[in-house]
């Protein structure tokens, strides 16, 4: 009895101190639609998305949840790593697929067992104009292996018979060939068309720490796996440990950065044209705003770049009726800058602020119901022109309930 009751009351500490953990959860950061930003300990999430931890009052669902950010790093793709493109949208690095039994199977530090064929939009082993242009409009009848040859890349179109991890079978022209993978450029299936089964409710985009994007319907998540169901209704897990962040998206959310502009305009004085850009700086930096004097300038992963002199006009044809930003000069421009960034709603002025070195940030928290067209501007100021780049971070319109 005494060499096994203390090896008996260790377990019994272990698995109680192990459940606890559990039970605490993981810290992560949440933001809500409507912008507040707090450290809570997230438990689990159910199928019906409600989520379960601390840190918040009443009941909270992903309905109300714009982000969950676990702070793990994303890290570079390993070496030899394949993306692997997924019907319906999303990317896995993989290494060492094949083919049994209309199923590929692979290995992946992010995701658990293998996907069926059928949810494969594409297998790239490098990634060329050629084989974008493939993915972009996949065969309806034959499956294509993009092949690199002395004299330039040769697309064999045909049925995909087998994968290994030293080569691919196909069958072209009624007969069976067999190429060396170190030839292959990318696998491209035949798209079968039609195959969407997405969901209602519950849509988010996974970030994965190997850099792998996932996008459906989450279905769970626990402190040891989540589970996503695909818009090709094929199921997948993965560790928990696993994920970087995720993104809910919602029909009461749309940020202007995913949208594509109804009117874009600009008319240089003196400066260099610059066009807008998308999540990120006219420079092509990380967003950045200085919101307190003397503060470290905090980052954004959403919004717009634009210089003065720059009109960008968005549809509200959803029934949004609040537009949400933090808006100011960009960092980077240390104390140069004078501008006036003003918003109109069907050409009627909203809201203006001017934005200066002493005064570089406004906050837009601004009704939008009943307006169609949104138009943001950045007007020149003393300084005409120069030197005038603005950073509008998380702009999004909202459908907020009453």
């Amino acid at each position: 009895m005494r060499t096994w009751v203390p090896a008996l009351l260790l377990a019994i500490i272990w698995l109680s101190t192990n459940s606890s953990l559990k039970a605490q959860g993981v810290e992560v950061q949440l933001e809500t639609l409507t912008g507040q930003s707090q450290r809570v300990q997230l438990t689990a999430i159910n199928e019906n998305g409600t989520l379960q931890g601390s840190g918040w009052t009443g009941d909270l669902s992903l309905s109300l949840v714009s982000l969950l950010d676990f702070g793990r790093p994303v890290q570079s793709a390993s070496e030899g790593s394949l993306s692997l493109r997924l019907a319906g949208g999303g990317q896995l690095w993989i290494r060492n697929p094949r083919t049994a039994e209309e199923q590929l199977q692979f290995e992946s530090t992010a995701v658990a067992g293998g996907i069926p064929l059928e949810a494969v939009s594409a297998i790239v082993w490098k990634d060329d104009e050629r084989v974008a242009a493939a993915i972009a409009a996949p065969l309806s009848d034959n499956d294509q292996v993009l092949v690199e040859t002395p004299e330039g890349v040769v697309v064999v179109a045909g049925l995909l018979e087998g994968l290994t991890t030293e080569k691919v079978q196909v069958n072209y022209q009624d007969k069976s060939r067999t190429i060396g993978l170190e030839k292959v450029l990318a696998i491209v299936p035949a798209s079968l068309g039609g195959n969407s089964t997405a969901s209602a409710g519950n849509q988010a985009k996974l970030f994965l720490t190997d850099g792998s994007t996932l996008s459906g319907q989450l279905q769970a998540l626990d402190g040891e796996k989540w589970t996503l169901k695909l818009t090709t209704g094929v199921v997948l897990q993965g560790p928990a440990a696993a994920l970087s962040r995720i993104e809910i998206v919602s029909d009461r959310q749309a940020f202007l950065s995913d949208l594509t502009p109804l009117e874009s305009e600009q008319r240089v004085l003196f400066g260099q044209p610059r066009e807008w850009t998308r999540d990120q700086t006219l420079s092509g930096e990380s967003l950045r705003l200085q919101l307190q004097p003397g503060a470290e300038a905090a980052k954004f992963r959403k919004g717009l770049g634009m210089r003065a002199t720059t009109r960008l006009v968005f549809a509200n044809d959803r029934g949004f009726t609040k537009l949400l930003a933090d808006v100011g000069l960009d960092p980077e421009l240390g104390q140069q800058g004078d501008c006036e960034v003003v918003i109109r709603g069907d050409g009627i002025e909203l809201w203006k602020r001017r934005l200066q070195s002493s005064q570089p940030v406004a906050q837009v928290d601004l009704e939008i119901a009943g307006y169609r067209r949104i138009e943001l501007s950045v007007l020149s100021g003393e300084q005409f022109d120069l030197g005038d780049f603005v950073n509008w971070c998380n702009p999004r319109m909202l459908k907020l309930e009453k």
